[in-house]
């Protein structure tokens, strides 16, 4: 399933996923176990994930496997333009 990172808090160890789709009616929990790579997800940043049981209430399902697919420019990790370090 795909989707967009609606919230993440890296202290706290969770965060939201909005799914892609006209009939997902909320939003995914996700816990930064779930996250495959590095453990970050940024706001905004679209995301590759599976749905769960969730351990505390197996009823209820969450996302699991988590894999960011691109990150964001606002997250402050990349750059538009090129610094070359020449001053023009």
């Amino acid at each position: 399933m795909l989707g967009t990172c609606l919230f993440f808090d890296r202290l706290r160890g969770y965060g939201f996923i909005v799914p892609d789709g006209p009939d997902t009616a909320s939003d995914i929990f996700f816990h930064f176990s779930a996250i495959v790579g590095a453990k970050r997800c940024f706001k905004g940043q679209r995301v590759q994930y599976e749905l769960g049981p969730s351990p505390k209430d197996p009823a209820n399902l969450i996302a699991v496997r988590v894999k960011p697919l691109e990150t964001p420019l606002s997250a402050g990790l990349g750059t538009a333009t090129l610094n070359t370090g020449v001053r023009q």
